[in-house]
Formats: structure tokens, C-alpha cells, sequence
């Protein structure tokens, strides 16, 4: 009697340990080779483990899975591994925000189409979504919901309750790439003036924006200790409730300008204030305080908005201080050494990501390099 064996199309799962403190196992997912620790050195419960995904596997391959749950169910278990969860540090905090809206929405979107089982979103439904999203959002925005939707589709797929990640593979919306917007140095004398007249407390964040190219949350959480007045030198470190983007602390050397309104902060120095996080309480010597010397989240853009207007100025938040400090610094320091320089000095993850958004020509000192084409 003879016994017809299916053959599967995939390599099974393996298991890697190559100088390194815990097994690892290398299994594919969507078609792409996947490598997990299991955080353990056990040689036997890294086996058992391997023997749970090569069945997993067997039963993708073979199409045994018969597994299908409801997508809210799915939806809270995915909120309690990871986005709820202290411990998982895989995704920053902002990350986690994000994706618990999206989901938030995901949810909803299922409802209005009648979508029960996790097996009922198909890939139509992932271009679907993407659609009607686009009507009411920048692509930009589309583009990071997908993502994290995305991301929950693949824990459906490892949990083993579908085959395929129905939003892989989807086309990426196109996005405008908006036209580079920095301040003159007239426009920056306004607006220190017009906060030294009505809003001097925040002095602190404009200096740290445009001489010292902070981003906002940088900003927030600089404290006192972060700044050595003897050496002019500022720090960018990291904080519980506070996340560094790339997750890389940096130094800056202070400018004279930057020095003297950290200095003057210090005489006006309060004692610590309370910051709320999801994790805790935690208490900052904050250098910049809203009038009452409190943390200065709420509300922060709406605030920043109005010292503008006060200022006689349009179209600028405080990014565009961001974009100002490495604009002016590479117009007075050119070439490579000035890339790099910049590149440090903002936190960019590489020196490909400065050249790509501070490349830009000044048009107000091209017209002479125009003006040498041929005159016909």
C-alpha cells in the first residue's frame, strides 16, 4: 500500500546560534527569510520551539490552518502584545500612539463593510481602505496607516490565523514633496523681538530651535543639567516619557546668542516640574516652562502660532527653526565638511538624509549662474 506524501514548497524553520548569548530561529514569512531570538540559551526549549513553527509552517504550506477569529478579538490581542505592552521596546512610544489610532480606525472600517473574520479582509479590501483613506488624508499620512496596519496583519499571519499579509505588497501612494521653507535673518529678529516683549518665557525653546536646531520634543525635555555653560555645550538625551528620534543622543556646541538665554533661564530657574507620562510621573528640571513654570505640552503649536502672528509673520512652526539653523549653517560652511557638520548636529541618521532636504538652491543667489546660459 502506498502512501502519497504532499512535498512542501518551503524550507523549513531552523534554528542559529553563532556567537551569540540565545537561539535565534529563521523561518519565512510573506516570502521573506525572518530571524527571531527566542530569548533563550535552553537548547531544549529552543527546540520545542522550533518544532512549534515547523508545524505552523506545515500547516501553511499544506493549507491545514482552519483557524479564523474575529477582528476585534484579534485587534485587542494585538493592543495587549504590543501596543499596551511597558515591555515591548520594539516600537518608540509615538509608534505605539499611532498605530492604536490606525487600528482604531481599521476597526471601524470593518463595521461599515461588514467585516467579521479576520479571513474577510482580503487584499481588496487593504486597496479599499488605502482609497478611501486618500480622500481625506495626505498620502504621507496613508502611507504610515498602511504601515501599521500592515504590521498587524503580519502578527495575524505568525499567530497563524491567516496565510498571506493582505496589505503586503500594496503600491505607495506618491506624495508631494513641498518646497523648502526657511526663515530670513530678518524674520528671526522679529520673532525673538516679539517674544522678548509678550512671551519671554519662551526664549529658552526659540534659542534652542534655530541656534541649536532642536526638534519640539527636544525642547520640551531639555533640562539643566543638559547644559555645561563652561564648556557652551548642550546635550540631547533621552528621557522616560520622551522619545529621541533614531533613538541617538547628540552634543551641540552653544552658540554666544544661545548661551546667554540659558544663562538668564538659570537665574529664573524653578524647582522641578511634573511631567505625565503613560509610564509614570517624572520630575525635569525644565529649562523651557509656560508662564506658571510648568511643562509646556499642551497646546504647544497653537501657543507657538500665536507668538508668530504676534510677530508679524506667516507659514512658520517650529520646525521651520529646524530647517532655518541647517540652512544658515550651510551657508556659511559649504561643501562636505558642511553636510557632515549638519548632518551631526541635527540627529540625522545619515549624511544622505541632510543632502536630500537641505540641498536646495538659495534662488536668491542663483540668478548670476542663470544669467551665464548662452543668449540666443
Amino acid at each position: 500500500m502506498s502512501h502519497i506524501c504532499p512535498t512542501l514548497e518551503a524550507p523549513m524553520a531552523y534554528l542559529v546560534k553563532k556567537n551569540t548569548k540565545y537561539y535565534y530561529i529563521r523561518y519565512k514569512q510573506n516570502g521573506r527569510w525572518v530571524k527571531k531570538s527566542l530569548k533563550t540559551s535552553d537548547h531544549r526549549l529552543a527546540k520545542r520551539a522550533l518544532l512549534e513553527y515547523q508545524l505552523l509552517e506545515t500547516k501553511t504550506v499544506l493549507h491545514f490552518i482552519t483557524i479564523d477569529t474575529a477582528v476585534k478579538k484579534l485587534l485587542q490581542d494585538y493592543n495587549t502584545a504590543t501596543i499596551d505592552n511597558p515591555n515591548y521596546k520594539e516600537k518608540t512610544g509615538k509608534t505605539k500612539e499611532l498605530e492604536k489610532m490606525v487600528l482604531k480606525k481599521l476597526e471601524e472600517f470593518c463595521e461599515a463593510h461588514n467585516i467579521v473574520k479576520i479571513s474577510q479582509f482580503t487584499t481588496a479590501m487593504a486597496k479599499l481602505y488605502q482609497t478611501e483613506r486618500s480622500k481625506s488624508a495626505a498620502s504621507s499620512t496613508v502611507n504610515r496607516e498602511m504601515t501599521a496596519i500592515a504590521s498587524f496583519f503580519n502578527f495575524a499571519v505568525s499567530a497563524g490565523y491567516i496565510n498571506q499579509n493582505p496589505a503586503h505588497g500594496l503600491t505607495t501612494l506618491k506624495t508631494t514633496k513641498k518646497i523648502f521653507r526657511y526663515m530670513s535673518a530678518e524674520e528671526i529678529k522679529k520673532l525673538f523681538e516679539a517674544a522678548k516683549k509678550h512671551k519671554p518665557w519662551w526664549l529658552p525653546a526659540i534659542g534652542m530651535g534655530y541656534y541649536a536646531g532642536f526638534r519640539k520634543t527636544e525642547a520640551l525635555f531639555c533640562e539643566f543639567k543638559d547644559v555645561d555653560l563652561e564648556k557652551k555645550i548642550i546635550y540631547v538625551k533621552w528621557k522616560p516619557g520622551m522619545d529621541i528620534k533614531d533613538r541617538e543622543e547628540r552634543a551641540l556646541p552653544m552658540s554666544g546668542n544661545l548661551t546667554k538665554i540659558i544663562a538668564e533661564a538659570i537665574k529664573k530657574k524653578n524647582s522641578p516640574a511634573e511631567v505625565r507620562t503613560k509610564n509614570g510621573t517624572y520630575y525635569y528640571d525644565l529649562i523651557f516652562r509656560t508662564r506658571d513654570g510648568k511643562f509646556h505640552r499642551n497646546n504647544f503649536d497653537k501657543k507657538f502660532k500665536k507668538l508668530v502672528k504676534l510677530a508679524g509673520l506667516e507659514n512658520v512652526t517650529f520646525q521651520t527653526l529646524r530647517e532655518t539653523f541647517g540652512s544658515h549653517l550651510l551657508s556659511k560652511i559649504t561643501g562636505p565638511k558642511g553636510f557632515y557638520l549638519v548632518s551631526k548636529f541635527l540627529g540625522h541618521s545619515s549624511i544622505r538624509v541632510t543632502e536630500k532636504h537641505y540641498a536646495s538652491l538659495d534662488l536668491t543667489k542663483s540668478h548670476e549662474e542663470v544669467d551665464k546660459l548662452t543668449d540666443f
